[in-house]
């Protein structure tokens, strides 16, 4: 798309800070809480910046999961997360061939929930897109992308990343760039 996205990576290990858990169970040491908090401030500060920028933009949180090797699950709280988008240009752009995961799809990427299916309990949209997605101050969408092993193996990995880029490319011409159609 010709420009660099805010981006946030968490360079520890989950099983010392899980950042996509309230700070309250989030880590055990109270040393890692600056590294929380940090994690988080950047989180809130680029959602702001989209937000006074844009007016609308898109948080991906991606995750790895263990439960299906080969599906990518949908985090968003069942389109809770993503309340301005679907206010916006209704379910067609959370749901179906017209939706992010729709797009995915046609990349040959394996997804769920498929057409108007409930996201699978326990993958359906931690922490940090239940605090950043649009239903909340923050103002922009939030989806958790969990992605099954065959996603993340070492051997599909760059192939993986360029059909969620193409994807995410495709779905910010149809959603972040354009403006909602008239009612």
């Amino acid at each position: 798309m010709g420009k660099k996205p805010f981006f946030v990576i968490a360079r520890f290990h989950r099983k010392y800070i899980d950042a996509n858990r309230p700070a309250a169970i989030a880590y055990e040491s109270a040393q890692a809480k600056p590294v929380y908090n940090a994690y988080h401030d950047s989180l809130a500060l680029y959602c702001l910046k989209v937000k006074k920028a844009f007016g609308a933009g898109l948080l991906l949180d991606i995750h790895g999961q263990g439960s299906a090797r080969e599906i990518l699950f949908r985090g968003t709280q069942n389109g809770k997360t993503v309340t301005k988008l679907i206010q916006r240009f209704g379910t067609k752009a959370h749901i179906g061939p017209q939706s992010l995961f729709g797009l995915m799809a046609t990349k040959g990427i394996k997804t769920y929930p498929q057409g108007e299916g409930k996201e699978k309990a326990g993958l359906n949209g931690g922490y940090i897109v239940q605090t950043y997605g649009s239903h909340t101050n923050y103002g922009i969408d939030a989806m958790q992308l969990e992605f099954g092993g065959d996603y993340r193996a070492k051997e599909t990995r760059k192939a993986t990343a360029a059909k969620v880029a193409n994807a995410v490319a495709a779905y910010a011409k149809l959603y972040l760039a354009a403006k909602p159609p008239a009612q």
